[in-house]
């Protein structure tokens, strides 16, 4: 916890006046923010059952983690919850 008592401000550096300058964590919560397709997977993404449940509802019943989709899923490239979902789509799709 910071200095000031809140949780998620923490200390960027001291100015010219010496006066510290303040930075809001703007980190999303894996565990119960509302998850959208839109979401950004960012570099405090978690394998939630939060996400468990919208993967579920985006992909169908079939959905499961795997090592190798977990591991691209933190990759460090720029993605949404939407993609996850369409790649983990992508990944199952059964040829017809």
């Amino acid at each position: 916890m910071a200095r000031s008592g809140h949780p998620r401000e923490y200390s960027k550096g001291n100015t010219a006046k010496g006066i510290q300058q303040r930075e809001y964590s703007m980190e999303f919560d894996w565990h119960g923010g509302i998850i959208s397709r839109h979401t950004v997977v960012d570099a405090h993404y978690r394998n939630t059952q939060n996400v468990r449940r919208f993967l579920l509802a985006q992909c169908g019943p079939q959905f499961t983690f795997q090592r190798d989709f977990m591991a691209w899923i933190r990759d460090g490239a720029v993605k949404t919850m939407g993609d996850v979902a369409d790649e983990w789509l992508r990944r199952h799709r059964v040829a017809g």
